[in-house]
């Protein structure tokens, strides 16, 4: 609102008066507001168990809907843990906190900081106090559900989870038969899952099932085990099998970690009959599975799954951090439902900007980013010379470091060693031998951009053996004299240690410049096949294969495996 500024100015000593205005009018604005964040929760004194959903709660002012937002778990004495949560869109003023299952006892505090990208301002606040993370009861129940109706004849599945202070652990079926009270030993087992077949014995009625662990099964209350109120039904018409199938992921998938701290969800889905709560797991690629949820709502068919760089899960017994790798997903009904990915997903690091320098904690090596690519700084001199700094490093695991292919250190993608006639072109970081220089004509490459390097040089880049046309589902293996020949299945696939990441996708005229591998040996067999549509046959003779035509120098060994995937067909005589 603009006004002029009239001032009157009064003489008290000589009696007279006057005013005096402003040449302009001016500005009167309300002062502005400096922004302001305060935790409410966790603020000092909770106590959260071991796995339990947690709520994070603050309160502001001042601030808008283009600020981020970061929560990190740190220590009483301020050092950083971890970040649990960030949004480059603040649009809400509480956080669900579900990852407290991988979390050591102990105190700790919430540090909350948002930051205004406009004006460059940073607010933060911490828990006034600590806050307490408490042991969880070491085993929970997770099917049978409370209320579950057994029948007498029928098999169910016992499954529960075990925390890091019990492995394992023993079933007993607690009620009365014929008014008598009755603490019935039904077994034990190191899988956190047992099968139990009700037998006739067992009178019908309300019945309790107690799953406890190794240190005191005797003590209801010791916190080492939890129960389910079950009801169980004389033999009457069959209860409908409860069913669940895992949707997505379910093989050739692939999730990608985030930038720290960032976090990205990914969506795992599946459909289910009879079946109330879901729980969840990933499958490690050496076989462990690890906890992702429990207890979700089956009839929702979704979860969704926060990944973060470093993020730890638990696991029987210890916890692991998801790094790059091919996993499945794992999901158990409450009741005796299960499934898992039919094939492997990927998950692989995301691609760091350009210029970004990282090293492993336990190798001095340093590498810049290129590209999505890694390259070597081989010395301290050539470090100080690219006027780099050694803060800027960051340590990153060994995994991270080797999903990045080692940079292109020629300008041009074309390559040929010294003294060799071999022409190499780099695609995603990968050699792929070009077979002819008709092959060389076909793919329109030029002569003038093929640079002569050391074999050393090419030793650094892994060989594409692995192609895919982009759109076609088809994998194609490239053996080494530069033939391809169709890996027919995922098992085929896995068996020779291949990885979904090392698949190079290429035009159809690439894939086409390889002629087609049709002669295969098995690696312990003296037979010669010849493939056609699918099926194998036994090339008999010497004489036949000449008669043929065949080249002695195109046969491929194959594997076992490959090798009794394709369908016997007729010999060759």
């Amino acid at each position: 609102m603009n006004k002029k500024l009239l001032l009157l100015i009064i003489s008290l000593t000589i009696g007279f008066s006057f005013f005096m205005a402003s040449d302009a009018p001016f500005s009167m604005v309300a002062a502005a507001t400096t922004p302001s964040i305060t935790i409410l929760l966790p603020n000092g004194g909770e106590q959260i168990s071991q796995g339990q959903t947690s709520t994070i709660q603050w309160s502001m002012s001042g601030t808008n809907t283009n600020d981020s937002v970061t929560i990190d778990l740190i220590y009483p004495d301020g050092r950083f843990l971890y970040t649990i949560y960030y949004t480059d869109r603040l649009n809400t003023t509480s956080y669900n906190w579900d990852r407290t299952s991988a979390i050591q006892l102990g105190q700790y505090k919430i540090r909350i900081t948002v930051y205004d990208p406009i004006t460059a301002v940073t607010i933060s606040d911490t828990s006034d106090a600590p806050f307490s993370i408490v042991a969880a009861p070491a085993i929970q129940v997770l099917s049978p559900n409370n209320g579950d109706i057994w029948q007498i004849g029928q098999t169910y599945t016992v499954r529960w989870f075990s925390s890091l202070k019990v492995s394992g652990g023993t079933v007993h079926l607690i009620g009365t038969i014929n008014g008598v009270a009755v603490d019935k030993y039904l077994g034990s087992s190191e899988s956190n899952s047992f099968n139990y077949t009700v037998p006739s014995s067992i009178s019908p009625g309300n019945w309790t099932l107690w799953v406890c662990g190794e240190l005191d099964c005797a003590d209801k209350d010791s916190g080492f085990g939890d129960s389910r109120q079950i009801i169980i039904t004389a033999a009457t018409t069959p209860i409908p099998q409860p069913t669940i199938t895992v949707l997505s992921p379910n093989g050739g998938e692939t999730w990608q970690i985030p930038l720290f701290p960032n976090i990205k969800n990914y969506d795992i889905t599946w459909k289910s009959s009879n079946v109330d709560a879901a729980n969840i797991y990933l499958k490690f690629p050496d076989g462990t599975t690890c906890f992702i949820a429990s207890v979700v709502p089956a009839a929702v068919g979704k979860y969704e799954m926060p990944l973060q760089y470093n993020m730890p899960l638990p696991c029987s017994g210890t916890t692991r951090t998801i790094v790059p790798g091919n996993y499945q997903i794992a999901i158990w009904g409450d009741k005796t439902a299960y499934d898992s990915s039919d094939a492997t997903f990927s998950i692989a690091a995301a691609c760091l900007p350009d210029g970004t320098l990282i090293k492993t904690p336990e190798d001095p090596k340093v590498y810049l980013i290129i590209d999505c690519q890694k390259q070597w700084i081989k010395t301290q001199t050539e470090f100080k010379q690219a006027g780099f700094q050694w803060f800027d490093v960051k340590e990153v695991n060994s995994a991270v470091v080797q999903s990045y292919a080692d940079y292109l250190q020629a300008t041009a993608n074309l390559l040929r060693v010294t003294g060799q006639d071999k022409v190499y072109q780099v695609i995603n970081g990968k050699v792929l031998w070009i077979p002819s220089a008709a092959a060389f004509s076909n793919l329109g490459l030029n002569w003038d951009d093929m640079e002569v390097v050391s074999s050393a040089i090419l030793n650094q880049y892994p060989r594409a053996k692995l192609l895919q046309v982009a759109g076609d589902s088809k994998v194609y293996y490239i053996t080494e004299s530069g033939l391809k020949r169709h890996i027919p299945n995922e098992q085929v696939f896995s068996s020779y240690n291949n990885n979904w990441p090392d698949i190079v996708k290429v035009a159809p005229s690439v894939l086409n410049v390889f002629p087609d591998n049709n002669l295969i040996q098995g690696q312990t067999d003296t037979k010669v096949y010849k493939l056609e549509n699918g099926q194998k046959h036994w090339i008999k003779t010497p004489d036949a294969f000449n008669r043929l035509n065949l080249d002695w120098t195109k046969i491929a060994s194959v594997n076992s495996t490959e090798l009794a995937a394709y369908p016997e067909g007729a010999p060759i005589e």
